[in-house]
């Protein structure tokens, strides 16, 4: 697996269904069946003017960088 390094840019675009997905594994083999994987799930909204990002837990067993 090659090592990620520097940020991430996460793109939000703002809509009545707001919500995403960032997802990572080997992309060589079938180890996410194991749990080798990462995977954060994202929603938002807007709030008097304010966009509100909200990233849930890690699941999988990869560590976010």
């Amino acid at each position: 697996m090659e090592a990620l390094a520097g940020p991430l840019t996460l793109r939000v675009y703002m809509g009545d269904d707001c919500k995403g997905t960032l997802y990572q594994d080997d992309g060589a083999s079938h180890d996410f069946k194991q749990g080798k994987f990462l995977r954060m799930d994202s929603t938002c909204s807007v709030e008097r003017d304010m966009l509100h990002v909200h990233v849930g837990p890690h699941q999988g067993s990869y560590s976010a960088w």
